[in-house]
């Protein structure tokens, strides 16, 4: 029962966008001219001439710009992929319009003609269709699933589940602490800006209670808004940009980079609690540790983009490997004051080094929560 209350919520919130929608596309076919209703005998094999021939080509009028409204449902989100910085999807697209001219007379106890596949695709060929396209997809979109309906009174509802691959621009500052953002940007394409309008419907994500996301994000959000988009230069066209915002689960970096690093600096800070003539054993350990953040920081870099700031992790990284050459220094100076028989400045300054390290490891950490929380 847990399950089964959020998705009779989303299904009711769903079918009042439907209801909506139906009431927004009466009322712009009110205003348009009175088509007459063409008849169509009992028997699909008579049905509208639409059905089997090319019939129109222009919008349902001319006059006036066609409402088409535009609903998305996000069944998963299958691949993200950092260094190309893109991500496949699949969607179920909904578009929604009214065209007079397809009016015919129910019989068969139905209102509606419904068409599935490559039949479906075979009317649409015959009839005026919004021509919307992905804007930001990269290469071939997969469509496997198509059903066009025809209403009695000229509505058209056309259900398209697509498999689309779409780039998107990274934000990493905060990584692996970042919020992605996954566009996916519709917008109609091959028609005059003035013969359509082009409006959200709605977006849904929820399937099943099951992971619409990889196994390494969370959804934090999901928004859409209507806009122009510069298709050509000085070109413009209406679009529907619909924003999945991740967060992605850093537990996988806390655990083998943050963790391990904590390590290798406490590691570090025991080479001022070493005796000061041992010279050489303080550089064995400052010299693995400083080789092991090298090893962590050339694998966590094989998953990011080559990006031209700062990273939070990156950051970390650097000031564990500055932390490391201020110790090859302090024993530098340890051994000189040493080998020159001062023993008392040896001695006070691998004190004073104890605190300092200390104190520059917390000031490490402020700056890296500071630089995630701020670019996050």
């Amino acid at each position: 029962m847990a399950g089964a209350w959020p998705a009779a919520v989303r299904a009711a919130g769903r079918w009042a966008a439907i209801g909506l929608a139906s009431t927004l596309l009466a009322i712009s076919a009110a205003t348009a001219q009175e088509t007459p209703v063409s008849s169509a005998p009992a028997g699909l094999d008579q049905a509208p001439a639409w059905v089997s021939e090319p019939s129109f080509a222009l919008p349902p009028d001319t006059a006036r710009p066609t409402l088409v409204l535009a609903g998305l449902h996000l069944h998963e989100i299958t691949d993200v992929r950092l260094g190309e910085q893109e991500f496949t999807a699949i969607v179920t697209l909904t578009q929604h319009w009214n065209d007079p001219r397809l009016r015919f007379e129910p019989f068969g106890g139905s209102n509606k003609l419904e068409f599935q596949e490559e039949t479906a695709r075979e009317v649409l060929n015959n009839i005026w269709s919004p021509a919307i396209m992905f804007y930001n997809a990269i290469g071939n979109n997969l469509v496997p699933n198509t059903l066009l309906t025809v209403y009695a009174d000229g509505f058209v509802n056309l259900e398209t589940q697509v498999t689309v691959r779409s780039s998107y621009e990274a934000r990493f500052r905060s990584f692996p602490f970042d919020i992605q953002r996954f566009d996916v940007v519709l917008t109609i394409f091959g028609q005059r800006n003035d013969s359509f309008r082009l409006e959200p419907m709605w977006f849904t994500t929820w399937h099943d209670g099951a992971e619409i996301v990889p196994a390494d994000y969370d959804i934090v959000d999901t928004t859409f808004s209507a806009g122009d988009i510069e298709f050509l230069e000085d070109t413009y066209s209406p679009a529907i940009t619909f924003s999945i915002d991740v967060e992605r689960r850093g537990g996988y970096y806390l655990w083998r980079h943050f963790l391990p690093l904590i390590g290798v600096i406490i590691l570090m800070w025991t080479v001022f609690f070493i005796t000061r003539t041992s010279f050489h054993d303080r550089l064995k350990i400052i010299s693995i540790a400083f080789l092991t953040v090298i090893t962590l920081l050339l694998w966590v870099n094989r998953d990011l983009p080559r990006v031209p700031y700062l990273t939070t992790i990156g950051i970390f990284y650097g000031l564990t490997a500055m932390m490391a050459v201020g110790a090859i220094l302090e024993s530098l100076m340890v051994n000189h004051y040493v080998q020159t028989d001062r023993m008392d400045r040896a001695f006070w300054l691998d004190r004073l080094s104890r605190y300092m390290f200390g104190v520059a490891f917390l000031f490490a950490l402020a700056i890296v929560v500071f630089y995630a929380a701020y670019f996050r």
